[in-house]
């Protein structure tokens, strides 16, 4: 039964005016005793009305009460249970007297004891230094206009954690001048972090961190809109680390990746705050630089790219030399849509691979025909490998400067294409390099070879030495030792026979591994050369300590060492610290007598060029053989 005090009250007046009124009566009219008697008879009457119909609605009330406190204590503690498990903190700000109280979820949420006295200037200091003028703004325009106001900011715990949370409140102003703020807090940290992880996953490469393929165009559309707007330019740069793929064959995925992470790094310090590195795919990175006045402008990042890259860089226990091939298209010119100016730089970056690696190329139209012939050459070579059809080894004759005898050969392959005749390396080394072809080349090559030795085992000249040339591909193949030593067992031949070569550079690639590849080689039996010598960056220390036995000179300083004199020192040079580590030396494009009696009088000890013989085939070599005096 719902209870109405003010009822009661107006019933209790009612019956002490009866009362006051019937006492007057008889003191009036009434005897002493008439009125002593009627008077406390009416009295009782009264006051056991009164006792009656009151007593029991007062104690009904007592009851009440004591319920109604049992329900308001009961809701309190679950309203604070609620705000716990919801992570909603209620607090109010008294503008006027700037009393300030919180509830015991916002303590919690603020990570304070609820003994610990919180002002209004202590609980706007949380705010994090990036939100805390927004969220000041909003609460002045709202104490201006007492309106609502709703927005989500950080925290800034005193245990050094950060917090999200989302506050709604509302400025209550009254006639009377008061006015207040109450306000609601809840934590959304777990759907702000949610929310970055989605959009991590989302927008940014899982490995590096770099940003992904879908933020970078994002980005470049934006960057496009700006450069139209403000008539300036932007360039996309694609690159391509060179060689990579031999780091994951031959040094395992973990090597590989911490090496893209530590690429990032360098990438990364090497454009601007506003530029974006992002990573493609695999070892592919683009980068976005996104206002440039000039195409001078990205060829000096550029340059800064591959300055920083060009240099010893230690991966774990491996001391990596790490180049790149960069393409780079511009804003508007190379082209005005994002997809268009990815293709173009990497088409770029296509034409920089084609031109030797570690350099740079920007866009330009004929390249796109260059790209379409490689795909066909590239489809081509696949298809003669496989079917071992059009592949030749040819040989070029090394010849003794003491004895003027023809002392082996070095073997060098050739394409014999249906359609289009003799192809030389030049033209598609890269290409199998770059495909993955090159180690059934390699091996093509290298039976070639054992064959050709073989041959001319039989025909009497078994003391010839047949060299192969390595290429950084087939230098790292894990499986390189094991198929040389199998091919030499199942051709029945001398180890001795056999000579490899590899170029200085490749020899300086990853010392380490360089060491224990030519150790193993040198452990069958055939002997080890270095290509190109003098055109690298040679550790003398380290050629000291490699098993090689012979060091051939360069044909660029061979060339005009008769014209000049600093090709004719360097050669000299060669062949005397040659001699120093008991190496012998081999100088490769002799063209004409003159050159080859200075190197016979310099202490060379083998000469090669066109002087002797061009590259023939294997048939002409035999003949050559035969008749050469």
């Amino acid at each position: 039964m719902k209870l109405n005090i003010h009822s009661i009250i107006a019933k209790v007046v009612i019956l002490l005016v009866i009362l006051i009124s019937m006492l007057a009566l008889f003191l009036l009219y009434g005897s002493f005793y008439e009125k002593l008697i009627i008077g406390l008879l009416s009295s009782g009457i009264i006051v056991s009305l009164l006792l009656y119909k009151s007593l029991k609605p007062l104690d009904q009330i007592a009851n009440n009460l004591e319920s109604l406190n049992e329900e308001v204590y009961k809701k309190a503690a679950h309203l604070k249970d609620a705000q716990r498990i919801a992570k909603v903190g209620s607090w109010e700000y008294n503008i006027v007297t700037k009393s300030f109280t919180i509830s015991d979820e916002a303590y919690r949420m603020l990570g304070l004891k609820h003994s610990t006295q919180v002002h209004w200037e202590d609980f706007l200091n949380f705010t994090d230094d990036c939100d805390y003028p927004k969220v000041v703004a909003i609460l002045e325009d709202a104490i201006k206009n007492g309106s609502q106001f709703n927005m989500k900011y950080a925290l800034n715990l005193t245990n050094n954690k950060k917090i999200y949370v989302q506050t709604s409140g509302k400025v209550r102003k009254k006639q009377d001048g008061s006015a207040k703020i109450t306000a609601v807090s809840m934590d959304i940290s777990n759907e702000i972090e949610n929310k970055q992880k989605i959009e991590q996953l989302a927008y940014y490469d899982s490995l590096t961190n770099l940003a992904n393929r879908l933020l970078l165009q994002d980005r470049i559309t934006n960057s496009m809109q700006l450069a139209k707007r403000n008539d300036t330019k932007l360039a996309v740069m694609f690159l391509d680390l060179d060689h990579f793929k031999l780091i994951n064959d031959t040094l395992g995925h973990g090597v590989g990746d911490n090496l893209l992470m530590y690429i990032s790094e360098v990438l990364k310090g090497q454009v601007r705050e506003a530029d974006t590195v992002s990573r493609f795919g695999g070892d592919e990175f683009v980068i976005l630089l996104s206002s440039i006045k000039t195409v001078e402008d990205a060829k000096y990042i550029a340059e800064k790219i591959q300055a920083a890259l060009q240099q010893k860089h230690t991966i774990g226990t491996h001391q990596l030399y790490i180049t790149t091939s960069i393409g780079v298209a511009i804003y508007p010119e190379h082209a005005q849509n994002v997809n268009d100016l990815i293709t173009n730089a990497d088409i770029a970056m296509y034409d920089a691979k084609n031109s030797g690696r570690n350099c740079c190329r920007f866009y330009q139209q004929s390249m796109g025909k260059s790209i379409s012939k490689r795909l066909n050459i590239e489809q081509d070579l696949a298809e003669a490998i496989k079917s071992k059809n059009g592949i030749e080894v040819y040989y070029q004759a090394k010849i003794d400067t003491i004895t003027n005898e023809i002392t082996g050969a070095e073997a060098l392959v050739r394409w014999v294409h249906q359609r289009d005749g003799l192809i030389y390396p030049d033209e598609f080394i890269y290409i199998a390099e770059s495909t993955g072809l090159m180690i059934e080349l390699g091996y093509l090559i290298i039976e070639n070879a054992v064959l050709q030795a073989k041959a001319l085992k039989e025909l009497g000249f078994s003391n010839l030495v047949i060299a192969i040339n390595l290429s950084l591909r087939q230098f790292q193949d894990v499986n390189l030792v094991a198929y040389i030593s199998s091919i030499i067992k199942a051709h029945d031949i001398s180890p001795s026979q056999l000579e490899f070569e590899i170029t200085e550079s490749i020899s300086m690639y990853n010392l380490n591994e360089t060491l224990r590849i030519l150790t193993e080689l040198s452990a069958i039996g055939v002997s080890i050369a270095i290509d190109d010598f003098g055109t690298g960056h040679s550790s003398l220390l380290y050629l000291k300590k490699f098993p090689i036995k012979t060091l051939k000179i360069d044909r660029s300083f061979v060339m005009d060492m008769t014209t000049d004199n600093n090709d004719r020192v360097i050669a000299q040079t060669i062949i005397l610290m040659a001699k120093s580590l008991n190496l012998s030396t081999v100088a490769e494009g002799v063209e004409t007598l003159e050159q080859a009696n200075l190197l016979k009088k310099m202490g060379c000890n083998q000469l090669q060029g066109y002087f002797f013989s061009k590259p023939i085939s294997k048939e002409e070599f035999t003949k050559f053989l035969q008749t050469y005096i």
